[in-house]
C-alpha cells in the first residue's frame, strides 16, 4: 500500500493525493507505513526523484501552530480570486493579476514583477514591502492560540485583522475578523478558502494581495493631491470637522496640513456652507461612515476664525 503524508491511501501511479492535494512522483515505491515514513522511504530508496517541497520557516508562532513542516500543493480561492500553490510556485489563475507568478522560499514570497512588492515571513511576523518604500506597508503578527492574524501596522486606512480557521482534511478558511477593516477598500474580498497543502503565510499574502495593491494605489493618489483651505469666516459657527479613519490613522491630526497634533488640541471649525458636508472627511472628502475622528488645528495652522475645510486638485506628474 502507498499512503500520503496525511494518511490517505494512494493509487500505484498517483501523482496527487485526492484528500490534501500533495503532488508525488509517479514512481513512488509502495510502503506499508503511514505518511511520514512512506515519504522518507520513497525518497531514500532512489525510486525516482522526490517532489521538491517547501516548509514554513521556523519560529515560535509557526512551531506552536504546527506550520514548521513541508508543503506540497493546494489552492486558495475567494469570490474574485483563484490561486494555486505547487511546490513553492504560486500563480494567480483568476483575479486582478491573472497569470502573475510568485516564488515561495520559506521566508519570502517574491513576484515575477517586482513593482508589486514582496512578502517576508520570520515564523511569527508577516510583512509586505514595496520597492523604494520606507518600511513595511503592513505587518501581521500570528497568534496561534487565538488562530488570529493581528494587523499591528498598515500605512493606509485602518487595521484589517484576519481569522485562521482550520477545518477537516487540512483545509482552512481565512476571513476578516468581524468589526475590523470597516473603512477598507470597497469590494475587497473578506473570505478565502484554502484547500490542500499551502503554507499559511502564503495564504495570508494571497488574501491581502488585491487589497494591498488597491490601498497602495489610493495612498499614492492621495499623496499627489494639492490641498487648499476654504478659509471663509466662521463667525459663531460651532460645527466641528471630522476626519476619516485613513486621515486620522496616526492619532489626532491637523485638518489643514495633515500632520499629527500634540499638546493642546485646538478644535477646527466649519463655515455654514461647508457644514452641509459635515458627514464627510474635512480633509480628503470621503464619507466617514461609522469610523471618524475629530479634526484639529496645529500651531502652524492657526484658526483665526476661518473654516478649515480642505479642497484639492490632483497634481499632474
Amino acid at each position: 500500500m502507498v499512503y500520503c503524508r496525511c494518511g490517505n491511501q494512494l493509487g500505484a501511479q498517483a501523482r496527487f493525493c485526492t484528500s490534501c492535494g500533495r503532488e508525488y512522483s509517479a514512481a513512488i515505491e509502495p510502503s506499508s507505513s503511514h505518511a511520514p515514513a512512506a515519504h522518507s522511504a520513497a525518497s531514500g530508496a532512489g525510486a525516482g526523484s522526490a517532489p521538491r517541497t517547501t516548509r514554513s520557516s521556523s519560529g515560535p508562532a509557526a512551531a506552536a501552530a504546527g506550520w514548521d513542516r513541508e508543503y506540497f500543493c493546494g489552492n486558495i480561492e475567494s469570490n474574485q480570486e483563484s490561486w494555486t500553490y505547487r511546490n513553492g510556485l504560486v500563480n494567480c489563475e483568476r483575479g486582478l493579476k491573472k497569470n502573475m507568478g510568485f516564488k515561495w522560499t520559506e521566508t519570502q514570497l517574491t513576484a515575477d514583477a517586482t513593482e508589486f512588492g514582496h512578502g517576508v515571513w520570520d515564523g511569527r511576523k508577516a510583512e509586505w514591502f514595496f520597492p523604494h518604500d520606507d518600511g513595511a506597508f503592513w505587518t501581521m503578527i500570528y497568534h496561534p492560540q487565538q488562530e488570529r492574524w493581528e494587523n499591528t501596522q498598515i500605512k493606509w486606512r485602518s487595521a484589517v485583522h484576519w481569522v485562521w480557521n482550520e477545518q477537516d482534511a487540512g483545509n482552512a478558511r481565512i476571513y476578516v475578523e468581524e468589526g475590523s477593516g470597516r473603512d477598507s477598500i470597497e469590494g475587497a474580498d473578506t473570505n478565502y478558502v484554502k484547500t490542500g497543502d499551502v503554507p499559511p503565510p502564503v495564504a495570508l499574502f494571497v488574501a491581502m494581495f488585491r487589497r494591498t495593491l488597491a490601498l497602495r494605489d489610493e495612498r499614492i493618489e492621495r499623496m499627489s493631491r494639492g490641498y487648499s483651505r476654504c478659509g471663509k469666516f466662521c463667525g459663531g459657527a460651532t460645527v466641528a470637522p471630522v476626519l476619516c479613519a485613513s486621515c486620522s490613522a496616526q492619532g489626532p491630526t491637523c485638518v489643514v496640513c495633515g500632520n499629527g497634533v500634540t499638546g493642546n488640541l485646538t478644535p477646527g471649525k466649519l463655515c455654514k456652507m461647508c457644514a452641509i458636508k459635515k458627514l464627510f472627511c474635512a480633509r480628503c472628502g470621503d464619507r466617514v461612515g461609522q469610523t471618524s475622528a475629530p479634526g484639529y488645528l496645529c500651531g502652524k495652522c492657526p484658526p483665526l476664525g476661518d473654516c478649515c475645510k480642505m479642497t484639492y486638485q490632483v497634481k499632474t506628474m
